[in-house]
């Protein structure tokens, strides 16, 4: 077992932490910033409550920037990664999280508020590109592809985490929070710059790659030596696509690319037969398919619709979450215990969920119907938490359901994009994929949030309501997911009897 690779995953797994979902950690944030009477200008100076409507949607209007930025800069660092490869992809996001927490403190240190926008921006800019450029860290584990895969989206809840521990050092040891952004900052730089040397390659690792550390070379800059030479013979593979399902592996362009258990619907081309002298109809698989022609592809078009409608949820429930808390009277403790178990709660099902995507043919399939049964309850557990006058403590299982469905759902896209339509066109599908959904997310959060507040009260559990009836609509999805495996598979089987 090749040590160099665990190092690698394990630093780029810690970086990831820090940094590459800290939106998610909004509702920590929002906190920090009312008490440090951010937009306090905009209510009315003789009230008395915490905070107003217009302060509420001013805060909002910070939180879906960044969650546009995270999503839409995906199409951007998609391209980069395509283009230029990790290591530049993957420092250069640090670099971005660096700049953006500097902007952030000095916005902190002179109140300025249209710096609060622009830092988290590029907070969410930045932390798009590290989690996109580590996923191709799964190939140096063949045998547990979807497991790492998996990881990284655990490193993205476990990042929403750090506006909390933020919000402890400021309250436990009296120090200003600008500083604690400006030392964020400088973590970021320097991490940036390890990276660029000891962890990421120029090009994205394949399969069988086996990584070393060199001495320090000046014409890479950098000291990583990557063997390219393929670990595990093609008459293993073969014999594995035919007698394990579950391990499903497909040999293309002289690199061994495992698959797991999902890949999207086959499209009908005309092709000519070797030794016929007229053309046939044969199924053409997505992989095999332009980027251009993958994104206007049924299968696409449908994931990135469930994408915008579940994230949308999200989003507007993350937005409206400590507002919410706070009408039932919470002083900021049911806030920290939402934040962490969106952190960590992950952590533990990361194994089961690893196995489920690895070993099962419809473990795709599974994991977003989960996904979706998880947004169906912890709606209606806000109706029922904001309509009735419930114990604080309803709303832990509403928070244990949002974090487990959004962790299920990034495992799931992800898994979905990287092993149906390839890596050849990862980023940018991805990016495509993402730009639409933020665009969505960027449209409609501040209006949701906006139109829920006019309702005083009861405007969330409206929301809770519209939401469950659209995911409702959307129950249908995993079995076209479960349909979209077994065309794979059936063309992974007809090219194999090809290559024989």
């Amino acid at each position: 077992m090749s040590k160099e690779k665990w190092i690698i995953y394990m630093n780029i797994f810690v970086i990831s932490s820090t940094i590459s979902g800290t939106v998610f950690g909004w509702p920590s944030l929002v906190k920090i910033l009312k008490e440090e009477g951010a937009y306090k200008h905009l209510c009315d100076s003789s009230s008395t409550e915490p905070s107003c409507p217009q302060q509420e949607v001013a805060l909002s209007l910070i939180f879906s920037i960044g969650f546009f930025c995270t999503f839409a800069a995906r199409l951007i660092m998609g391209w980069c990664l395509d283009r230029f490869g990790p290591k530049i992809t993957f420092s250069v996001s640090l670099a971005t999280s660096s700049v953006g927490s500097f902007i952030f403190a000095l916005a902190l240190f002179q109140k300025t508020p249209i710096l609060y926008e622009l830092g988290f921006g590029l907070f969410g800019f930045g932390g798009s590109g590290i989690h996109l450029s580590s996923m191709h860290i799964s190939n140096l584990f063949p045998n547990k592809r979807s497991t790492i895969i998996a990881s990284f989206p655990v490193a993205l809840q476990i990042s929403g985490f750090s506006f909390t521990i933020l919000g402890f050092v400021v309250n436990s040891f009296l120090l200003s929070l600008w500083k604690l952004f400006l030392g964020y900052g400088i973590w970021l730089f320097f991490s940036a710059i390890a990276s660029w040397i000891f962890l990421q390659p120029w090009s994205r690792f394949k399969v069988g790659d086996n990584v070393k550390f060199k001495k320090f070379s000046w014409k890479s800059f950098d000291c990583i030596r990557v063997n390219s030479k393929r670990q595990i013979p093609d008459v293993i593979l073969i014999e594995t696509i035919e007698n394990k399902e579950n391990n499903n592996i497909e040999i293309k362009n002289n690199d061994v690319v495992p698959t797991t258990s999902i890949a999207p619907i086959a499209t009908a081309t005309t092709t000519t037969t070797p030794g016929v002298g007229h053309e046939t109809q044969r199924k053409k698989n997505i992989i095999e398919l332009s980027f251009r022609q993958q994104i206007i592809t049924s299968t696409f078009i449908k994931a990135v619709l469930f994408k915008c409608l579940f994230l949308l949820n999200i989003q507007v429930y993350l937005a409206l979450v400590q507002t919410v808390l706070a009408n039932q009277g919470d002083d900021g403790t049911y806030m920290i215990i939402f934040t962490a178990l969106n952190a960590f709660l992950c952590i533990p099902t990361l194994p089961l969920v690893g196995k489920l995507l690895d070993k099962y043919k419809n473990g795709l399939a599974i994991d977003c119907t989960i996904a979706i049964i998880c947004s169906l309850l912890y709606n209606i557990l806000l109706f029922i938490v904001v309509v009735i006058d419930c114990p604080l403590q309803i709303n832990i299982i509403g928070f244990i359901l949002c974090a487990t469905g959004r962790y299920l759902f990034f495992t799931f896209f992800f898994s979905h994009i990287s092993e149906g339509f390839g890596f050849e066109s990862f980023g940018k599908v991805v990016g495509v994929a993402s730009v639409i959904q933020a665009t969505v997310g960027l449209v409609f959060t501040p209006l949701l949030v906006s139109v829920s507040l006019s309702f005083g009260n009861l405007g969330p559990a409206y929301l809770a309501a519209g939401f469950f009836f659209g995911q409702i609509i959307f129950f249908w999805y995993p079995s076209s997911v479960k349909t979209v495996h077994k065309q794979k598979r059936l063309w992974q089987q007809q090219q194999q009897k090809q290559k024989q």
